[in-house]
């Protein structure tokens, strides 16, 4: 990334239960260790894909965080505010963010892999120069 830009995901959120709660979980695991936060979503997926567990159940995202190693996550579940959730879907809505994974670049600019019919190379090529444009 170039000198002052930084990559920051967020969540999907929709005012759904299923979705609130999965925010919740991931910005719990982010302040509880963010080093772990790629294990905690890869934990998560294989909990729900894999061995069907709930996306809307709390115990859901506790056995992720702990297949992830990360300490804490309950404690950090209790301190996250309504307002960092609903932050996520604002951005979600502010960007108009119809697919994932999208990028927005400087504020301005939102592509996604459609729009380089799926061609990983050229996407990441788009998004390098949607960011010199931004400059």
């Amino acid at each position: 990334m170039p000198p002052g830009w930084k990559l920051e995901f967020v969540p999907v959120t929709l005012p759904q239960r299923d979705t609130v709660i999965a925010a919740r979980a991931y910005f719990a695991a982010l302040k509880a260790d963010p080093a772990k936060i790629y294990d905690f979503v890869g934990s998560a997926y294989t909990q729900i894909q894999q061995e069907g567990m709930k996306q809307d159940d709390p115990r859901t995202w506790a056995t992720a965080a702990r297949m992830a190693r990360i300490r804490q996550f309950e404690e950090s579940w209790e301190k996250i505010s309504t307002s960092a959730v609903k932050k996520s879907y604002e951005d979600l809505i502010a960007y108009q963010v119809s697919a994932t994974p999208s990028l927005a670049i400087g504020g301005r600019y939102v592509i996604t892999p459609d729009d380089t019919n799926g061609d990983r190379d050229l996407f990441f090529r788009l998004a390098a120069a949607m960011v010199s444009k931004s400059m």
